[in-house]
């Protein structure tokens, strides 16, 4: 997948979503004015949205994939051993 495709799909939007609230009450905490720390806010999570996939997403490990046929059983396994309990036949 692209690097600037990935950030609008699958589950992403809302771990963005997730941290922009938490930065935003950050910064709302830290500068105490509300206009100031919505720019702000705006202007760092701009600025992740930037980095993020032109910097650092090209430098992760690609995902493993593997294929597998779905009406195919499974490998035989060797025969589970019996544990014996005292007191009991074999």
């Amino acid at each position: 997948m692209a690097p600037l495709v990935f950030g609008a799909r699958g589950i992403a939007p809302m771990g963005y979503a997730a941290l922009t609230f938490v930065l935003g009450v950050t910064v709302g905490m830290l500068v105490r004015r509300t206009l100031p720390a919505m720019a702000l806010t705006l202007a760092v999570f701009a600025a992740f949205q930037l980095a993020m996939p032109l910097l650092v997403r090209p430098h992760l490990m690609p995902p493993i994939t593997s294929t597998f046929e779905l009406g195919r059983s499974r490998p035989p396994r060797a025969p589970a051993r019996r544990r014996r309990t005292p007191g009991t036949a074999a």
